[in-house]
């Protein structure tokens, strides 16, 4: 499934990109531009610009690309680090259909409007999503604030279907939820009943790498040390979190920060940690273009095309931790 994005860099009047791969292919004809004559120094300051705009928006849109595996079409960062190019994410979709769209274009947060007559939608409240046959709400049920699974039904013959998207309602447009998007049930930490989502992780992570400083995130996944079996090190269980870093390199004892941060996130790990039954996370850092190289082998071990390929956030297959763990910074 693509992604799509619509960005405009500012200043020049030309739009950079109309849309994109989950490789961060640009599809876009730049091959006009490139025959565009450089004959004076106003059309050659203008081919320069536009030259750094490609450079700068291909490596950030690489980087936006890789460090998000949502299913829906939405990028986490809103502006590339060197320029303020703008991200807008339009859409919030899914192999199945249109699920909600984004009339915020100007703000930050993502949000999204559901779209009643794309497909219909029930919600399952979050603390009933483990049940086999839990009860739904309708649109006109939910509360704002709430956190909820999402279950579809469209034309083309899905019928109640629980595809994993979780997300909170955090407004009304006239009598119309307007949801966010929070992570996707399979991809939790759950070692012991803790039940860490995807959100809280990815927010921690952010945070730790801010409190750093001078260090920017490419990639990262996340596995529960059982999946290692012997090769764990250490026999009580705990997370394993893996870094694809651009910047310094941070000490070992800048690497402890991850526990505290989460501890202090999350109350229920928290109270795992304090009585032992969680030992603290082991942080793994591997070196630039490991997450393309597993991304590689993912695409060349399923019958998936390009685009639906996903770095998962919680890896299930020991196979893919080991070409992690052979990347490893020592």
């Amino acid at each position: 499934m693509g992604i799509i994005l619509r960005i405009v860099a500012i200043g020049l009047g030309v739009p950079v990109v109309a849309g994109c791969t989950a490789v961060a292919a640009i599809a876009y004809d730049f091959k006009r531009l490139k025959k565009a004559e450089s004959h004076t120094p106003e059309s050659a300051a203008k081919q320069y610009a536009v030259n750094k705009v490609f450079e700068f928006v291909g490596r950030g849109m690489s980087k936006a690309l890789d460090a998000d595996s949502k299913r829906c079409q939405e990028v986490r960062s809103h502006h590339f680090m060197e320029m303020c190019v703008p991200i807008y994410s339009c859409l919030y979709a899914a192999s199945e259909g249109l699920i909600g769209i984004n009339i915020w274009p100007r703000d930050e947060e993502r949000r999204y409007l559901l779209v009643p007559r794309s497909m219909f939608c029930e919600f399952i409240p979050i603390e009933h999503s483990d049940e086999d046959q839990p009860s739904t709400l309708l649109m006109n049920e939910v509360e704002k604030g709430a956190t909820y699974e999402l279950v579809l039904t469209n034309m083309s013959g899905f019928y109640r279907y629980r595809f994993g998207d979780v997300v909170r309602v955090t407004d009304f447009y006239n009598k119309t939820p307007v949801v966010e998007f929070l992570y996707r049930q399979g991809q939790l930490l759950n070692l012991r009943g803790e039940k860490m989502s995807e959100d809280v992780m990815y927010q921690t992570i952010q945070k730790t790498i801010g409190d750093w400083g001078g260090v920017t995130l490419s990639d990262y996944t996340t596995m529960e040390s059982p999946l290692l079996g012997l090769g764990a090190s250490d026999k009580c269980p705990h997370y394993e979190v893996f870094l694809e870093l651009e910047g310094k390199t941070p000490s070992s004892g800048d690497l402890t920060l991850l526990d505290q941060n989460l501890r202090e996130s999350s109350f229920v790990y928290n109270s795992f940690r304090e009585k032992g039954s969680i030992s603290p996370i082991r942080v793994h850092l591997v070196r630039p273009g490991t997450f393309r190289r597993l991304r590689e082998h993912l695409l060349a071990n399923t019958q998936a095309s390009i685009n639906q390929i996903k770095i998962p956030r919680v890896l299930k297959v020991d196979a893919h931790a080991q070409i992690l763990l052979d990347s490893e910074v020592v």
